[in-house]
C-alpha cells in the first residue's frame, strides 16, 4: 500500500484517541474531587432516636453521616467520562468507514446477544465495512453475557444520558469489634475471626447500641477514607469507582489498538 494512504490510517485513528484524552482528564478531576472529599469528610455517628426498654438499658439508633457533603459535581464528571470512553468507539467506526470510502454515520454496534449483533450489524451496514472489521467486533462481544466491561459501558452511559446523573455512594470501611467471647464463639464454629474483617460503611448505615454505650465500639476502628463506589441496580454495583473508570479506559484503548492493527483502506 502506498505510504499515503498508510499515513492516512494512522491518522484516522487520532479521533478517537482525542476522546479517550478527555475521558483520562475526567478520570483525573474525579481522582481530585473524591480526594478532597476524603481529606475532609470524618465519618459521624449521629443518634437518631432513642428506643426505651422496659426494664433495661434504653437503646440509641445511630446513623453514620459525613462531616462534609459528597461534591455535588462528582457524578457529573463521571458521566462525562462515560460519554467520552462510549463516544471513542462510535468515532472509531466512524473513521473506518471514513478510511474505506464510507459516507455515512456508523455507530458501534451493541445488543442483547450473539445473534442479534450479527443482524444489528447487516441491519446498521457495519457489516458492509469488510469482514476484518465484522470479524474484530464479533471477537469483543458486545452483548450481554460476552465482554461484561463493554457492555456495562454502554449501558451505563445510557442510563447517565437518559436519566438523573447515576448516584454515587461514598463508603468507608471499619473494622469490626466484636466482644471476645462472641468472637471466640463465631470463630468456633465457622473459623472465621470477626476482628479481622472490614466492613463497608456507607452514609446512612445505622447501628443500635446501649445507651451510654460508645456507638464506635460496634463498628471498632475506621481503616481508611471514603471513596466512591458505584450504587445498586446499575452495572459495576458496589465496584469502586476511580478504579473501574481507569479500567474502562485501559479496555477502550485497547480495543483502538486492536482496530489500528489490523486496519487498512480497501
Amino acid at each position: 500500500m502506498p505510504e499515503k494512504m498508510s499515513q492516512m490510517s494512522k491518522l484516522v485513528f487520532n479521533n478517537p484517541r482525542k476522546k479517550l484524552s478527555r475521558a483520562a482528564q475526567h478520570i483525573q478531576t474525579a481522582e481530585q474531587l473524591a480526594k478532597q472529599f476524603a481529606d475532609n469528610a470524618k465519618p459521624e455517628l449521629v443518634p437518631i432516636c432513642v428506643y426505651p426498654v422496659e426494664g433495661e438499658t434504653n437503646k440509641v439508633l445511630y446513623e453514620l453521616r459525613f462531616s462534609s457533603p459528597p461534591p455535588e459535581e462528582f457524578p457529573l464528571v463521571v458521566g462525562d467520562t462515560l460519554h467520552n470512553l462510549r463516544s471513542a468507539l462510535d468515532i472509531l467506526i466512524c473513521d473506518i468507514a471514513e478510511l474505506r470510502g464510507k459516507r455515512r454515520v456508523f455507530s458501534f454496534p451493541f445488543a442483547s446477544n450473539e445473534e442479534q449483533l450479527k443482524d444489528l450489524m447487516d441491519k446498521k451496514g457495519v457489516s458492509k465495512l469488510g469482514n476484518d472489521v465484522v470479524e474484530k467486533i464479533q471477537y469483543l462481544a458486545p452483548y450481554k453475557g460476552g465482554n461484561k466491561g463493554l457492555r456495562a459501558l454502554h449501558d451505563l452511559n445510557i442510563i447517565d444520558k437518559h436519566r438523573n446523573p447515576i448516584s454515587i455512594f461514598m463508603f468507608t470501611r471499619a473494622r469490626m469489634a466484636m466482644p471476645p467471647h462472641l468472637n471466640d464463639f463465631v470463630a468456633s464454629h465457622t473459623g472465621l475471626n470477626l476482628n479481622n474483617s472490614v466492613m463497608p460503611l456507607r452514609e446512612g448505615s445505622r447501628a443500635v447500641v446501649r445507651e451510654g454505650t460508645n456507638p464506635w465500639s460496634f463498628f471498632g476502628s475506621i481503616d481508611g477514607p471514603p471513596a466512591p463506589f458505584f450504587p445498586e441496580a446499575v452495572p459495576f454495583e458496589g465496584e469502586p469507582v476511580i478504579g473501574t473508570l481507569n479500567g474502562l479506559l485501559r479496555m477502550t484503548e485497547e480495543i483502538v489498538q486492536i482496530f489500528e492493527n489490523g486496519i487498512e483502506p480497501n
